[in-house]
């Protein structure tokens, strides 16, 4: 059964959470795992994909765009609800929605921020989650 993981963030800002989202991704991709970043948007994709290339001077994070042809199967692959390809082994969600077939991933990362639409979603999400028997994890973040 997926273990799900909320990391509740203090602040209220979506960049926040795509900068916590890279250093968790970090952390997986360091321990051997393989992640799918699940963004709202094409537009998502690419400020987090932005973003792994330049959050910290020090590191490199390989990963790849899955809307390039044939690369859903790198180690961290970034996308949307739709591209989830073969990932089976941790998935970070950056959506309001819950990922279409997030049950065949080993573990599901829940990244909250404090905008209060955002916010609402991830309430119904962590309920719906709770409903249905899955292990939840609560993490107070200060980002």
């Amino acid at each position: 059964m997926t273990r799900i993981d909320f990391y509740i963030l203090s602040s209220a800002e979506q960049h926040t959470a795509w900068l916590y989202c890279c250093r968790l991704v970090q952390k997986a991709w360091q321990h051997g795992h393989q992640v799918f970043i699940c963004c709202e948007d094409d537009a998502s994709c690419q400020a987090v994909n932005d973003l792994l290339w330049t959050f910290r001077p020090d590191s490199f994070l390989p990963h790849s765009l899955a809307s390039e042809a044939g690369k859903t199967t790198d180690t961290i692959c970034i996308g949307t609800a739709n591209q989830l390809g073969e990932h089976c082994d941790v998935l970070v969600n950056l959506c309001r929605e819950t990922p279409p077939q997030f049950s065949r991933f080993k573990r599901l990362s829940e990244i909250v921020f404090q905008q209060p639409e955002w916010l609402n979603a991830s309430r119904q999400r962590y309920s719906a989650y709770q409903q249905r028997g899955y292990p939840l994890h609560k993490h107070d973040v200060a980002a």
